[in-house]
């Protein structure tokens, strides 16, 4: 920890290790093609540049993961799919941005069982600034907001009953007609008041 290394520290690991401490480095990811290190059961990426959490594929014993204090602001939704061994995720003190994307990774962590350490206090929204400082607990933001074909198809069936209930008068009860007429008087008006003689 603490000596400015970069994600290349990656190679250099033996692939029997089981704890790592690269906290407060520069490591801005985890690199995909690294060796498999099967037998690491706790990792530790507090204080870095991460802007996402790191899949478990190369990590498949993976139990103890901590990534507070990094650059995460919508952290990916698979985390909890491609790391079913995980039993502590320490993922607080990020700059979380509360949008929908963040929202599917509440919904996984509701289902997970309580693996996130230190919630709720540690995880607040950072971003928009009018959502600053709420707990991720408490942001919720409706499905029609975050479901684009849902708001499609609202938006879409909307303008259709727009469209009859305008269409509706201008049938049943005759409202071309009199516009016409509407139309007709004033032209009539606006004539005669021309020609009207000085």
């Amino acid at each position: 920890s603490s000596n400015q290394l970069t994600e290349a520290v990656f190679e250099c690991l033996p692939a029997n290790i089981n704890k790592v401490d690269l906290q407060n480095n520069q490591i801005a990811n985890v690199p995909k093609g690294i060796t498999e290190l099967h037998s690491l059961q706790e990792l530790n990426l507090a204080s870095n540049r991460l802007a996402d959490l790191p899949g478990c594929r190369a990590f498949t014993g993976l139990e103890i993961l901590n990534i507070e204090r990094n650059l995460i602001l919508t952290p990916s939704a698979d985390f909890f799919e491609t790391c079913p061994s995980v039993k502590e995720l320490q993922a607080g003190q990020n700059p979380f941005k509360c949008s929908c994307e963040l929202q599917d990774f509440l919904r996984l962590e509701r289902q997970s069982g309580g693996k996130l350490s230190g919630w709720p206090e540690a995880y607040v929204c950072k971003y928009p600034e009018d959502l600053s400082g709420t707990q991720l607990k408490d942001f919720r933001l409706t499905e029609l907001a975050c479901n684009t074909t849902l708001l499609l198809v609202t938006a879409l069936l909307l303008t259709l009953v727009l469209v009859a209930v305008v269409a509706f008068p201008c049938i049943y009860l005759d409202v071309p007609w009199y516009v016409r007429m509407l139309w007709q008087w004033t032209q009539t008006k606006r004539r005669a008041w021309h020609d009207c003689p000085e």
